[in-house]
């Protein structure tokens, strides 16, 4: 690896790993013993350093690092190879108690993006503190405060130009990326910032600056195929699922995929919610089956949960990260039904309620007047 900058060290748990999202057997240029490379390929390291902060004095610290420059193929900054990559300093608070525990973030789940679908980036963090965590799209910096020049039809926003749209979710830090027609071929630099806040008050700032490359992908990404949810929890539409009480819900989401031979696997789920009881099986369609412990008294204003589905696509495989938000419904009706038999008077309806003021009354169209109704026909 390059030397390490001043008094870092390299993390030797971690040593240099190749992030590249190679497909089997394919090679990137990371490795030098490989001739003829099917791709560049991007290698991570991980460095460490400790800062020894006074606890007199001023309590609040900026931390930043820069490292000069940038790869020359880079087309939406000026003079790229004459720009520092500048993480702008994180905002740090000693005088907090407890002490806070900054978002560990996770890695870049792409670094490359197909022009003929849409991707999505995982770029969200985690807190121990439970603290409320907030993303944007910033500026790239170049040395201290002083911002990146961007080319003439780039901008933070914008930072792969008009023929693509890249935006960010703010509460869950998932990138959406999609091309403008056919898209274009770019290779650019991208930069977030994440707002750490609790009890309403900015408690911390962290920034990310990563390269981002568009490439024209053979195939057809990951999609999804259905969900179902067992428990108090419903569909409500696309990536919407209301719940009525603290429950376990059993979730089963099935994925497929346009190209029959390719396999799917499932890479994450990521949860701001407990999880447990994760597993997959298939490979196409792909069943991913989990748990969700669900205290409906937390879910102000709403949680997520993420799923990140890959296929095996050469060389690079496609990757896609699907979402659903979660929201408490304090007045809600529930049935839970039994099917009955064909031609048989064995099915069955349990109705119950949540949030309904004062005593629940019930009256079936048969006269009952009981939750559940049973010894019914079909139809």
């Amino acid at each position: 690896p390059f030397p390490a900058p001043g008094n870092w060290a390299y993390d030797p748990a971690f040593g240099a790993v190749d992030i590249t999202p190679l497909c089997p057997n394919a090679t990137s240029a990371c490795d030098p013993t490989i001739q003829n490379p099917d791709i560049a390929g991007t290698v991570a390291f991980r460095m460490r350093r400790t800062f020894n902060l006074p606890s007199t004095g001023c309590p609040t610290f900026y931390m930043g690092y820069n490292s000069c420059c940038r790869p020359s193929s880079i087309t939406n900054i000026d003079n790229p190879a004459g720009t520092s990559m500048n993480l702008k300093g994180s905002l740090v608070d000693i005088s907090l108690s407890p002490c806070n525990s900054g978002p560990i973030t996770t890695p870049v789940s792409q670094i490359y993006v197909c022009t003929n679908s849409i991707t999505y980036i995982d770029l969200s963090s985690t807190d121990s503190d439970g603290d409320s965590l907030v993303y944007a799209l910033d500026t790239c910096y170049d040395a201290g405060t002083v911002p990146v020049s961007y080319t003439m039809g780039y901008d933070p926003t914008s930072p792969l130009g008009s023929n693509w749209i890249l935006e960010m979710d703010s509460l869950t830090g998932i990138v959406a990326v999609e091309a403008i027609g056919s898209g274009s071929t770019e290779d650019e630099v991208v930069c977030t910032r994440t707002d750490e806040y609790r009890n309403g008050v900015l408690i911390g700032t962290y920034y990310r600056d990563f390269r981002l490359q568009t490439i024209n992908c053979m195939g057809s990404p990951p999609d999804l195929l259905d969900i179902q949810i067992a428990g108090s929890g419903q569909l409500n539409g696309p990536g919407q699922i209301s719940i009525c009480a603290s429950d376990t819900l059993g979730i089963t989401v099935r994925f497929t995929d346009l190209d029959s031979l390719d396999i799917l696997s499932l890479d994450t789920v990521f949860s701001e919610i407990p999880v447990q009881n994760i597993q997959g099986t298939g490979t196409n369609h792909l069943a991913v089956d989990f748990d969700l412990i669900v205290d409906a008294t937390n879910l102000s204003p709403s949680k997520s949960f993420q799923i990140s589905i890959q296929d095996n696509t050469c060389p690079i495989v496609r990757n896609q990260v699907f979402e659903w938000e979660l929201t408490f419904d304090s007045l809600c009706v529930l049935g839970q039904v039994t099917n009955a038999a064909c031609g048989q008077n064995d099915g069955a309806i349990t109705v119950s309620t949540f949030g309904l003021p004062g005593p629940v009354t019930y009256l079936w169209s048969t006269g009952a007047t009981t939750p559940s109704i049973t010894n019914l026909m079909g139809g």
